[in-house]
């Protein structure tokens, strides 16, 4: 159908929008990760990437009209 996954999206409900290494584990690697700290209130966004054998995180700025 030509269609593909970017990425996935969870939420951290009392703790900061880092991907944690189970995150990293279950997602795709060369994905988007978005996570949403509840808490804080703050989206961030991660593409998964394999980085001298690991998997690691790198953030995306994330831009919007409305911040």
């Amino acid at each position: 159908m030509g269609k593909r996954v970017l990425g996935t999206f969870h939420s951290h409900p009392i703790s900061e929008a880092i991907p944690r290494r189970g995150d990293l584990a279950r997602t795709a690697l060369n994905s988007f990760f978005l996570i949403y700290d509840v808490c804080g209130r703050e989206p961030r966004l991660w593409k998964i990437v394999k980085r001298n054998g690991q998997r690691v995180a790198d953030e995306v700025p994330l831009k919007s009209p409305l911040l």
